[in-house]
């Protein structure tokens, strides 16, 4: 019975592909936030894979109308890519474009 709840809840999932173009390209790209189970703990954070350069991948569930963004440090105030200066919502099959915090 447990088993079946785990996986009900795992199989409403969302992939991530970010691919961050800078000058300063991120050795790692991890997810915080409200909408992640980890919260803002950057150690509970969803670690993205590299695909390639500058593509990096996760499959994770995400809670609605909950805010998230990738960091590239291990810590606040490092370089991080967010959705821009408010709030935006995701749509399925729709791209989103990502602002740096050097921006």
């Amino acid at each position: 019975m447990k088993v079946t709840i785990f996986t009900r809840f795992w199989m409403c999932c969302v992939l991530f592909a970010a691919s961050v173009v800078n000058s300063l390209a991120a050795d790692r790209l991890v997810i915080i936030g409200d909408a992640v189970w980890g919260g803002w703990s950057i150690s509970d954070g969803i670690i993205m894979s590299s695909t390639s350069n500058d593509v990096w991948k996760a499959t994770t569930h995400l809670e609605a109308d909950k805010g998230f963004k990738f960091l590239t440090t291990n810590d606040f105030g490092g370089l991080e890519y967010r959705a821009g200066d408010s709030d935006v919502t995701l749509a399925v099959d729709e791209a989103t474009n990502l602002v740096s915090s050097e921006d």
